[in-house]
This record gives C-alpha cells, sequence and structure tokens, in this order.
C-alpha cells in the first residue's frame, strides 16, 4: 500500500480483488479502517467501482462474521452497503449461472453460498455444484465460511499436509503471518496437537502415509 504507485490501477473490475481481501478484515477492528485498507488493497489494480465494491464486501462480510454476526445479519448488512443482491436459487443457478470473473458475476455469489452453510463442507460442495469460476468463489465463500462454521479437523489436517508437501515457502509464509496476526486460528499448533507426533514437521514417511 506505501509503495510506487505511479502506475496506478487499469480500471479492472475482476474478481481478484475480492479473492485476496479477506486478510484485512482480520487486521483491524474499526470497521471504517477496514473498509479503507480494503479500497486501498483494490485499488492499485482493481480501481474499477466494481472491482473495490467487491473486495470492500468481502472483506465487510469477513469483518461481520468475525464480530459474531449471524449468516441473515450479514446477508442484510452487505445488500444495504452495496448494489448486489444475495437471493440466489441454487437450483437455477446449477441449470444457468456461467463462469463470470468478475466482481459483480462472481462475489455475490460466493457470498450467498457462505452465508446459506449449513457447514463448511456444503459451502465447499455448493461452489463447486453451481459452478463459474470457481476456484475464486470458493476461496472467497471458504474464508467467511471458516468464521461462521468452522474446519473440520480433517480437512485442516490434509490442507496443511498437501500445503507442506507442495507449497514449502507458502507453508513457512503461513507459518511466521500467524505469529504476527494472533486474530488467526493456529492451525499447525492445533493440529499439531491433536495428531501428536505422527503430523509434526519434517515427519515425511508419516506425511506420505496420510496423504
Amino acid at each position: 500500500l506505501n509503495g510506487d504507485s505511479s502506475r496506478g490501477g487499469y480500471q479492472s473490475y475482476g474478481n481478484g480483488s475480492a479473492m485476496r481481501v479477506a486478510p484485512v478484515a482480520y487486521r483491524f477492528d474499526s470497521m471504517v479502517t477496514m473498509l479503507n485498507v480494503a479500497k486501498a488493497s483494490a485499488m492499485c489494480t482493481h480501481d474499477h467501482l466494481k472491482g473495490v465494491e467487491g473486495a470492500q464486501m468481502v472483506a465487510l462480510a469477513t469483518w461481520a462474521a468475525r464480530q459474531g454476526l449471524k449468516a441473515d445479519e450479514i446477508r442484510l448488512l452487505v445488500e444495504q452497503n452495496s448494489s448486489y443482491n444475495l437471493s440466489f436459487d441454487q437450483n437455477d443457478l446449477i441449470k444457468h449461472y456461467f463462469f463470470q470473473p468478475t466482481c459483480e458475476g462472481s462475489v455475490p455469489h460466493a457470498i450467498w453460498a457462505a452465508l446459506e452453510g449449513p457447514d463448511f463442507e456444503s459451502v465447499m460442495r455448493r461452489c463447486l455444484l453451481i459452478g463459474g469460476d470457481t476456484d475464486t468463489i470458493a476461496a472467497i465463500a471458504g474464508g467467511l465460511a471458516e468464521l461462521l462454521y468452522g474446519i473440520p479437523e480433517d480437512m485442516q489436517r490434509k490442507a496443511l499436509d498437501i500445503l507442506r508437501r507442495d507449497g514449502p515457502f507458502l507453508y513457512d509464509e503461513y507459518s511466521r503471518a500467524i505469529k504476527h496476526c494472533k486474530s488467526y486460528p493456529d492451525y499447525i499448533t492445533l493440529n499439531e496437537n491433536q495428531a501428536g507426533s505422527q503430523n509434526k514437521k519434517g515427519s515425511i514417511r508419516s506425511l506420505l502415509r496420510s496423504l
């Protein structure tokens, strides 16, 4: 945010601004500050109004879930502060929804998918069922669903094992990040305590057996 901004954004309204913004909601307790930083995080690339809106609404929904708001309350909060309508019919989306890599064409669907619940796995399945820009929709919905319903322990462990195996640099980055952001759950410590020594970093044979 403090780097060279001479190049500016390029009027993008793609959903990348929304996919990457969730950590902002963990960093700031003030809603106003959080929304301002969410906007700044979008503006460096996605400075179209729709690109900024997508980032701010994902950040707002995530921030609201951190404050303990329920799904219906988050739905109302987002709808009242954006152009989004979060009333979708799942069967209709399965039949007619198509790939739309824009904020307007995917962010409302991702927030809706998370708010429908009732648990993390159901949210992920819903993202796959409706199709579209699935990886981005699932990433946005997953971050919100984590706060609302929690992530099942087996999914936590599997994700950490895959990340440790296939993305050791990202695993180390995550390890460092959770030490600096106390509001975010430390899944590494949690799962190592639950699984014992067989799940500790560096246990290659145990890791391969678990995959």
